[in-house]
């Protein structure tokens, strides 16, 4: 597959572009072409899901894909913002019942057939925003509320592939909302961990500027790498915030739906295998082997797996004894629930 290049796609369909309105197999097979185009990313969650709803993750990827390109593949924060601006109001225009874009033809059909919300679509667009704009974070809670916008509506839209509707979750299923926000507030916490290096490089610093006064952590110190005892005690912090938000998630996880309760599930225990290979590294971020392996990954699968089909509880009793203890270190700042 050649290799991808966002400023091609922009040229063919961006604000600027013309071109006749796709048909609804042209669009499922340009979105479909663009997720596979990414394909690391898009594979895991593809085959999880079941396979009569695979053709609707297509457009929610590009959705995705597109406002992930605007903001971070256009130099020029002034034009950045304005496809932001651009795409809000292709996505409008879908959500009334007009779309031309490629993406928002398929989607169209998706959010006929699945009770998807047009204010997920808006948050992520309010997330990547805010990535132009604000560069630090002072407080735990400034992070929360930003991973509300850049990490909780792709949960919540898993949700509705699996048939919640909006109803739903604010009335019967209040605690599967949370235990989906939870789990993917937890996994922007290590990816945040993981690309601390990548971030900088950026002028962006997503840990929070009141743990690194606590450990007597500076910016330049996050540069140059200096003062390792310290900045290891504050990444192992914010390590242990992100558990916590793992594990309470994973006490939360309430739902029928086996392939649902799986994933949630899987991907919860991907993101404290993370964890605890970054304990087992000593929190040295700058290593290149920090990802989890291809064999951790099944053993997380096939665990949850079993779990779900026996309807087991997702979090062991072991696990419940140290949520208490991170509960009373973290709860406190009023992060969680």
């Amino acid at each position: 597959m050649a290799s991808y290049s966002f400023r091609s796609h922009l040229k063919r369909y961006g604000p600027e572009a013309r071109y006749p309105q796709p048909s609804l197999d042209q669009a499922f097979s340009y979105c479909q072409q663009l997720a596979l185009s990414h394909y690391e990313n898009f594979a895991v969650v593809n085959h999880l899901v079941p396979s009569e709803l695979r053709r609707y993750l297509y457009p929610i990827y590009a959705y995705c894909r597109w406002a992930d390109d605007l903001a971070d593949e256009v130099e020029e924060i002034a034009e950045s913002l304005a496809f932001l601006d651009w795409w809000e109001q292709e996505l409008k225009a879908c959500f009334s019942g007009t779309a031309k874009h490629p993406v928002m033809v398929a989607l169209l059909e998706t959010i006929q057939k699945l009770p998807f919300e047009q204010g997920d679509f808006l948050d992520l667009l309010t997330a990547f925003r805010q990535d132009q704009q604000t560069f630090r974070y002072d407080t735990p809670q400034e992070v929360a509320d930003y991973c509300r916008f850049s990490a909780n509506p792709v949960g919540r839209m898993i949700l509705h592939l699996a048939g919640y509707s909006q109803e739903d979750l604010n009335t019967n299923h209040k605690m599967l909302t949370q235990s989906s926000d939870l789990i993917c507030t937890g996994l922007q916490l290590v990816n945040f961990l993981q690309d601390v290096p990548t971030d900088l490089k950026k002028g962006r610093i997503y840990l929070p500027g009141s743990t690194m006064e606590n450990f007597g952590v500076n910016e330049k110190d996050l540069s140059q790498q200096k003062h390792y005892e310290a900045m290891k005690g504050l990444l192992a912090e914010e390590a242990d915030r992100a558990e916590c938000y793992f594990l309470l998630g994973l006490e939360k996880i309430s739902t029928p739906v086996y392939w649902l309760r799986r994933d949630m599930e899987f991907f919860a225990r991907c993101g404290l295998a993370v964890l605890e290979n970054l304990k087992k590294h000593n929190y040295n971020i700058w290593l290149k082997h920090l990802k989890i392996s291809g064999r951790k990954k099944l053993q997380c699968y096939c665990s949850a797996s079993l779990r779900a089909y026996w309807n087991s509880s997702a979090i062991r009793q072991s696990e419940r004894e140290l949520l208490k203890t991170l509960l009373a270190r973290f709860d406190q700042e009023g992060v969680l629930f």
